[in-house]
């Protein structure tokens, strides 16, 4: 196995011959074979997302470092899930069941609304407090009174925090890298099926009725109108 960062979602690429524990591990992550998260996740994240005004992306990047699309994942600190919801948690933004994922992602990432509001929008202090809780990011914020938000990452007391927040930032970059590309080709690929769309819609009109005096198929399809 291979931790390729060029490959989507930083993902998993198979060289040489297959591994069986390999291919259990990838499974227990709930990740694809070619590294992608599961459609049935992603598009709960876009409803939840779109409901909460929140980047999907983002969800995605928080996923993926939480429970790396596991729904059964549970921390020894007892977080559970697909966004790793610890029990209080859950009980604030309405959850009762955080293993089922339709549940769990809501309730994850109207959390992470919850923690943007609180902190004005700022990505990287939302992220700590996700991770650290936002009354620890309040002391912080008055303990060190930097203006350079780089800075004051690197001074957030908490390696794991510290640690967390580079790794949010960093797939929410591949996410976003990700999806891009696949809007791109998704637009790319409709622009050279319209004219066979067009073409074949065409002909179908031509073969119910009979065609114009004088006009040839092609000229009735590539002459300007």
């Amino acid at each position: 196995i291979r931790m390729d960062p060029g490959n989507p979602a930083y993902g998993v690429s198979f060289v040489g011959p297959p591994n069986p524990r390999v291919r259990g591990w990838l499974s227990s992550t709930g990740l694809r074979r070619n590294g992608l998260p599961p459609p049935e996740v992603s598009r709960l994240i876009e409803r939840a997302a779109a409901r909460h005004d929140v980047e999907p992306e983002l969800v995605h990047a928080v996923v993926r470092a939480e429970s790396c699309y596991n729904d059964q994942a549970v921390s020894r600190a007892g977080a559970m899930g697909l966004m790793q919801l610890m029990p209080g948690t859950a009980d604030l933004v309405g959850v009762n069941d955080a293993f089922e994922p339709a549940q769990n992602v809501e309730g994850g990432t109207r959390y992470l609304r919850m923690m943007l509001d609180r902190f004005g929008n700022d990505l990287s202090l939302a992220i700590a407090a996700y991770n650290a809780g936002p009354e620890r990011v309040d002391d912080w914020r008055r303990r060190y009174q930097v203006e350079d938000p780089v800075l004051f990452d690197d001074l957030i007391p908490f390696r794991e925090t510290r640690d967390y927040v580079s790794l949010i930032s960093r797939n929410y970059y591949w996410y976003l890298q990700i999806y891009a590309r696949h809007i791109f080709d998704e637009r790319m690929e409709a622009a050279r099926q319209a004219p066979k769309v067009a073409r074949r819609a065409e002909v179908e009109a031509v073969g119910r009725k009979p065609a114009a005096s004088g006009l040839s198929l092609e000229f009735s399809l590539f002459s300007a109108h």
